[in-house]
């Protein structure tokens, strides 16, 4: 199991990830941004542009919250179906192995069988 692999198992939805981390960070840069105004809207007593910027700001941190967790849904829903593949292969080696060693005794068996 390597990154690289991971990564190529579906760019695609790799790239989906990305691009959701890198848009949530964005929005919680521009959340924390838009607290200087409300602050100072409090500072000078204008009530309703300090509850504007308020509601923008949780707008953003709604938005990102969203954003961050559904690319970290994805991410681990993506890690688990390459472990998937990844048993999968083992399993089929295994029993590949377990197979020729069966088949191998059954013929040093087999004498002893019949009698």
């Amino acid at each position: 199991m390597s990154i690289k692999k991971l990564f190529k198992s579906n760019k695609k939805l790799f790239i989906l990830i990305f691009f959701m981390v890198f848009i949530g960070m964005a929005i919680d840069s521009l959340s924390q941004y838009l607290m200087t105004p409300a602050y100072n809207y409090l500072r000078n007593m204008n009530l309703l542009g300090f509850i504007l910027f308020m509601c923008l700001a949780l707008g953003c941190d709604a938005v990102r919250l969203g954003l961050i967790s559904g690319s970290d849904y994805l991410y681990s829903k993506e890690t688990q179906n390459y472990l998937h593949q990844i048993r999968k292969k083992l399993v089929a080696i295994s029993l590949k192995t377990r197979l020729a060693r069966l088949q191998k005794y059954k013929i040093v068996w087999l004498p002893i069988l019949i009698n």
